[in-house]
């Protein structure tokens, strides 16, 4: 989470008139999100980015923060887009059975009673579930 402050502090004006905290949801996201290498790599990546987007040529550092951000990201690179691969697989895979699960259950609703195709499809969708994880 240090990434992520400094993120936040760097060239923001409201160092200086107020608090700069990172937000609870981000701070969350971080902490379920780096449970991996990748997802470390994922989230340093994007806070190097992040960074270098806000470096300004006024800055008398600004050679040095851009070297070390680039290097971060070179180091970070291709083990963060890895890790955004297996998040979009994820996705998938969690939405596909509800997807099917919705297209069965109008199939299902044309032929026979509501009830019993409410029913049959969470059936599915419980047994695919259970069976990705």
């Amino acid at each position: 989470m240090a990434i992520a402050t400094m993120a936040d502090l760097y060239n923001n004006p409201q160092v200086f008139t107020g608090v700069v905290k990172i937000r609870k949801g981000l701070a969350l996201r971080l902490m379920k999100g780096v449970d991996t290498l990748e997802g470390l790599h994922k989230w340093f990546n994007f806070m190097a980015a992040k960074i270098l987007k806000a470096v300004t040529s006024e800055d008398p550092n600004a050679a040095a923060t851009r070297r070390i951000c680039q290097e971060i990201l070179a180091l970070t690179e291709s083990k963060a887009k890895s890790s955004e691969l297996k998040t979009k697989v994820q996705s998938v895979t969690y939405a596909l059975p509800i997807l099917l699960t919705l297209c069965l259950s109008h199939l299902l609703s044309q032929t026979i009673c509501y009830g019993l195709a409410v029913f049959l499809c969470s059936l599915f969708a419980f047994t695919v579930l259970s069976a990705a994880m």
